[in-house]
């Protein structure tokens, strides 16, 4: 597979795939930049909790999460259903 957006978003999948531009501008970072970060998280051992540009202060959780909210929503009720679970919508938690 190509290294580009357009196949990383189709690897990814439609509701994940819709967040990757977003990531991408929230870090403000290249093409380039933007894959070695992804090589970076997913090789600590922490994953993003280690520190991911652009998400790590409460700030910028909090206006990606206004920007993004329908499309982390449905990526969440996604990942509920593929692990047997459901959403509940109202409390906004998996079960």
């Amino acid at each position: 597979m190509k290294k580009n957006l357009k196949n990383f978003r189709e690897y990814c999948g439609e509701t994940l795939g819709a967040l990757v531009n977003p990531v991408k501008n929230q870090m403000g970072a290249t093409l380039p930049e933007f894959w070695e970060e992804l090589e970076n998280v997913s090789r600590s051992p922490y994953g993003a909790g280690a520190g991911f540009t652009g998400f790590i202060y409460y700030s910028e959780t909090i206006s990606f999460w206004k920007r993004n909210r329908k499309a982390i929503m449905a990526y969440a009720q996604e990942l509920a259903k593929e692990f047997g679970g459901e959403y509940a919508r109202a409390g906004g938690e998996l079960r």
